[in-house]
């Protein structure tokens, strides 16, 4: 198992840096950042095998970390720096199996992605500094409510000009499916995505 984890890290891995090599040779902006997204699916994947592979319980992520680790290279990714935005995380979980890690993970990576593309611009337009908060806690049943949300203009405006079902939130819901969820949209304050699912893998 041990070594399974590692070769899937660096087959991963391998993966992010021929994307980001090949994003060097596209010209148009959204094409590289079609590259860019996809690195980041790529090494959400990748992390939650490097955790494994640096843990005692190889079948369980320490999950806190994780994320704060995954959405702190989001940041680093989009070049936000801390006097444009800040995240916050309350993570109600602490071991996490694999079944559910990686899925979960690649949720709050699209989520939080979304966020930094379209909230946080339009909250430095307005003067604001943009704020990203994310919650994960045990509802009972073996199930999880996940919210993800920011303090961005809120839904109708947040996805102005953009696709109404980008590629992105796409994926959320195909991933909510898998872990038997269902994935809800709002404008509370900006935009606030909540997801309740089942725990797999226990």
């Amino acid at each position: 198992m041990l070594f399974r984890s590692h070769r899937v890290k660096n087959n991963l891995q391998v993966i992010a840096s021929l994307l980001n090599l090949q994003s060097g040779y596209v010209q148009e902006k959204r094409y590289r950042q079609m590259f860019l997204e996809s690195q980041h699916r790529v090494r959400s994947m990748a992390m939650v095998h490097e955790k494994i592979y640096k843990s005692e319980n190889l079948a369980r992520v320490n999950f806190p970390e994780y994320v704060d680790s995954l959405i702190q290279e989001l940041f680093v990714s989009y070049g936000v720096s801390p006097s444009q935005g800040e995240w916050s995380t309350e993570i109600g979980f602490g071991k996490m199996p694999l079944d559910t890690a990686v899925p979960c993970g690649l949720i709050i990576s699209e989520l939080v992605s979304n966020s930094l593309k379209y909230a946080l611009p339009a909250c430095q337009q307005e003067g604001r500094r943009g704020i990203i908060r994310v919650k994960l806690k045990q509802v009972g049943g073996g199930r999880l409510s996940l919210e993800v949300c920011d303090n961005g203009p809120g839904m109708n405006r947040q996805y102005a000009g953009a696709e109404p079902q980008t590629l992105g939130l796409q994926l959320v819901e195909i991933l909510a499916q898998q872990l038997d969820g269902r994935l809800e949209l709002r404008s509370d304050g900006g935009l606030c995505a909540k997801l309740e699912f089942v725990l797999q893998g226990e």
